[in-house]
């Protein structure tokens, strides 16, 4: 996605070193951070299968009760770590 963000910006496709060449020239604008570790309710529901399950029955209910695209939002911006335990950079 940033390769072609980048692409569009600047008319070339970024090579192999680009992010990390980037990185160093922004450090004092940049800054990166562990992300904690998970408890165990959401390792149980942070899975394929249960994310799966979840939107089948969203998919559901929204024709049940017949609910418009304009009229659903995001609460999550946490988003999903399926299969990340650990803290992470």
């Amino acid at each position: 996605m940033v390769q072609i963000w980048c692409e569009n910006i600047t008319g070339s496709y970024p090579r192999k070193n680009w992010v990390s060449r980037f990185v160093n020239l922004h450090t004092s604008e940049l800054s990166s951070d562990f992300i904690s570790a998970i408890d165990l309710n959401q390792v149980r529901a942070d899975n394929p299968t249960q994310i799966e399950l979840y939107f089948d029955l969203t998919y559901l209910k929204v024709e049940q009760h017949g609910i418009l695209p304009k009229n659903t939002y995001n609460l999550d911006e946490k988003g999903f770590l399926i299969g990340c335990l650990q803290k992470q950079r």
